[in-house]
């Protein structure tokens, strides 16, 4: 028998079924699934993710359409933060990041970014982390993902307010690393840094902030912060008695900010806003 020539559709669809084959039997990377996650060491560092054959395991989180998926881990030295995030120069909104943590037996996500965001997350010493960096689209088979460990500042915790000035002159902080305590995160505000002003005579004081985010920081009275002892940071200040000490606690994604306490004596009238012990304006 004599064969016929091949049509060129039957051609094409040879094609396409070899192609569809060939992209099936490229090498998954070593740590394509969450079990075989790459262990990463050290406080920072920066590494290329290869995406190449990576597959979704069928229990795996889908985060908007996400197609594949390579594992990390990673391993807190210290209780801190961990900031991260991952890049793509070609397509950079093709690959996002997803950070997870066993708990108790169970696989919490914690935070996510798309390409090119910073993320930042407080961490537990000797606690281990998931980090999967997904291709959302399917177009992406390289990343890079940057990692980075940060010490929690020196006052992290509310015990260790820095004293401000009296003056109302101001200083600079940072908020980068600072952590959620428990207290915080009872009284429903987490990863502060703390400051204490006293009042050196009777007046309206108001808390400002200068920063590139356009935030105001939580004052509170001087104690446990928590809802019993807010007050609002209003505009026009709330009133301290002479020695009073107000707390003031700014948020960890303020990464540079310069802080004050202005006092004002000039009226000392209460207006019909002032509370002492409400956390309502």
């Amino acid at each position: 028998m004599i064969s016929q020539p091949r049509s060129a559709y039957s051609l094409f669809l040879t094609a396409v079924l070899l192609l569809g084959w060939g992209a099936r039997l490229l090498a998954a990377p070593a740590n394509d699934h969450v079990a075989d996650a790459q262990r990463l060491t050290g406080l920072s560092g920066v590494h290329t993710v290869s995406l190449s054959g990576a597959t979704l395991e069928p229990d795996e989180q889908v985060w908007l359409g996400t197609r594949r998926s390579v594992w990390f881990r990673w391993t807190a030295p210290a209780t801190g933060t961990l900031l991260f995030t991952v890049a793509r120069s070609a397509t950079p909104s093709a690959v996002a990041f997803l950070l997870r943590q066993e708990s108790d037996g169970r696989t919490n996500i914690l935070t996510s970014a798309a390409s090119e965001e910073v993320q930042h997350h407080s961490v537990d010493a000797g606690r281990t982390y998931w980090l999967s960096v997904m291709d959302r689209f399917g177009t992406a088979d390289e990343a890079t993902l940057s990692f980075q460990w940060l010490a929690p500042p020196p006052n992290d915790a509310f015990g260790s307010a820095i004293p401000l000035p009296a003056d109302g002159s101001s200083v600079s902080g940072s908020a980068t690393g600072g952590t959620m305590d428990q207290v915080e995160g009872q009284a429903g505000f987490g990863g502060l840094v703390w400051y204490r002003w006293t009042a050196p005579v009777a007046g309206r004081a108001l808390a400002e902030l200068e920063a590139s985010a356009v935030l105001s920081p939580l004052v509170f009275r001087d104690g446990v912060p928590g809802n019993g002892t807010f007050i609002w940071n209003r505009h026009d200040g709330v009133p301290v008695q002479a020695g009073e000490s107000l707390l003031i606690g700014v948020g960890s994604h303020i990464h540079a900010f310069r802080l004050r306490v202005r006092l004002e004596t000039a009226r000392l009238v209460a207006t019909p806003g002032d509370r002492f012990d409400s956390d309502t304006p």
